[in-house]
């Protein structure tokens, strides 16, 4: 070879070269910046459907303030021995939140931070803050609304918790790609759990279940009663439906999504029905905050190397996790963990005190109630002669507007919760009953009733009250499920109470 030949080529043609070069990993720059612009935007849009969650919650607690004073369900100076606090430092805190000023600030708070997370803004540390005291009030809030309170507040919580978190490290993609996949696996697990929780319950297995419930006035209407009592057949056929699409909500995941948006929009339509004909409109806003996260994670799914195996793959990615992968996944495991039917967990899902870190995910299963509570009361006069029993009026009749406005709802679900609080605990042992906190709340909220009706007939009153279970808009009686002793009040106690009330 002779010489000079090797350096025929000058130092331009070489540059060229490597300019191709670096022009052919051009695409695969543009695919991770891509990934990351649609994880963020994924991101804002769990926060704007979650912080929409918790601006109809606050609207809806506001409205119902009488439930939370004395002769309601949810007040504070019964509900805090229902869950004592022995640190002074929480005592008092709960206890500021307790108060009708600080559950009206916080509620005020929570409000204008889902304005902002709803506004346009894409700043970090607006919508930070915004999703730091959205989801702190959130948590503050939840021993308040202990009764009336159901799933759809406690995953607009773990949203915009995750949210949150995710909003800390945001500069640190692979921190946010973390969160999306931790509130990915959230709707995962909510639904994957209802719909086994359903294939494992009797009612849902032989039958009836769905029909059941919709008889039910505080979860059903009387169109929808009807329809189902001449439709059988598609009542059932809706409840198999019902058990596939929940069972069913992984198969988004494969394929890099290739089947999510058929399965999100299915998901999105179920909810819409439900909140149609249920008036369950909050779980609509609060599972469609979880899709932008099922969406991102679904599309942008990993691949495995093909020279590489697929348990070497996630050994070598688990080798040194971060903190925060740490973290979530414990969390994760707990929440998983508190679904199994097992009472030996017990323990476990009595570490929750506030009631919205491990949720239960089994919706209406394994055996939902196809009954409806209503509290009869009569008055017992000093001679032991008693009145005809009195009876509340039950849950009104289901409005299209319920889809997006349902403050009423909270009532009915309250009281649903501290009846069936009240006789489980009758069973368990009756001896002190009358000094637990259920019984304490149905009897203010009795002796208010009689207060306000006028049925007061001296400077004492003595009372009865009854609890009776309804099958709603399908056929029988009531039936009479317990009966308090006579519980005795002084009007000059209970008379300077009411207007603070009504």
């Amino acid at each position: 070879m002779r010489p000079g030949v090797r350096n025929r080529r000058g130092p331009w043609p070489r540059f060229a070269d490597l300019v191709r070069a670096t022009g052919s990993l051009r695409p695969a720059r543009d695919a991770v910046r891509d990934t990351v612009a649609a994880e963020r935007e994924a991101l804002i849009w769990s926060e704007r459907l979650s912080a929409t969650t918790q601006l109809i919650a606050s609207l809806e607690y506001l409205h119902n303030a009488r439930h939370r004073a004395w002769g309601g369900l949810n007040n504070w100076s019964v509900l805090r021995e229902r869950d004592p606090r022995d640190h002074d430092a929480l005592r008092r805190l709960y206890d500021a939140v307790g108060s009708e000023r600080g559950t009206r600030a916080l509620h005020t708070a929570r409000i204008l931070a889902s304005g902002v997370l709803l506004s346009p803004t894409t700043r970090r540390w607006p919508r930070l803050l915004a999703g730091g005291v959205a989801a702190g009030a959130s948590r503050l809030l939840h021993p308040r609304h202990q009764y009336g309170s159901d799933g759809s507040d406690q995953l607009a919580f773990l949203v915009q918790f995750g949210c949150t978190l995710a909003r800390v490290r945001q500069s640190d993609p692979h921190a946010v790609r973390t969160c999306l996949r931790w509130l990915a696996g959230q709707a995962l697990l909510a639904y994957s759990t209802s719909g086994l929780a359903k294939l494992g319950g009797r009612p849902w297995r032989a039958g009836g279940a769905l029909a059941g419930v919709l008889r039910t006035r505080t979860y059903g209407n009387a169109a929808v009663h009807t329809w189902c009592d001449r439709f059988p057949h598609l009542v059932r056929a809706a409840e198999i439906c019902v058990i596939t699409l929940e069972c069913g909500f992984g198969s988004a995941f494969p394929y890099r999504g290739r089947h999510a948006p058929v399965v999100l929009s299915a998901m999105a339509t179920f909810h819409l029905v439900t909140a149609g004909v249920m008036g369950l409109g909050r779980f609509l806003w609060a599972f469609l905050a979880t899709y932008p996260a099922v969406w991102s994670v679904a599309r942008n799914a990993p691949r495995v190397p093909g020279e590489r195996s697929f348990p070497r793959h996630v050994r070598d990615r688990l080798r040194r996790p971060s903190p925060l992968e740490t973290g979530l996944a414990v969390w994760f495991l707990l929440i998983l963990l508190c679904q199994l039917p097992y009472r030996a967990l017990d323990r476990l899902r009595a570490l929750d005190r506030a009631g919205v870190w491990l949720p239960d995910w089994r919706f209406f299963a394994p055996e939902p109630a196809g009954h409806d509570f209503r509290v009869a009361y009569r008055v017992v006069h000093p001679d032991d002669d008693t009145s005809s029993w009195w009876s509340e009026a039950g849950a009104g009749r289901r409005v299209p507007a319920h889809i997006l406005w349902f403050p009423e709802r909270r009532e009915d679900k309250a009281l649903f919760d501290v009846c069936s609080e009240l006789l489980e605990q009758h069973d368990r042992g009756p001896e002190r009953l009358t000094e637990l906190p259920t019984f304490r709340l149905l009897a203010d909220r009795v002796c208010r009733s009689l207060l306000l009706e006028g049925r007061f007939t001296g400077n004492t009153v003595s009372f009865q009250f009854r609890v009776d279970q309804c099958p709603g808009y399908g056929a029988g009686g009531r039936r009479p499920r317990y009966i308090s002793p006579v519980v005795e009040r002084r009007k000059s106690e209970v008379r300077q109470r009411i207007p603070e009330t009504e």
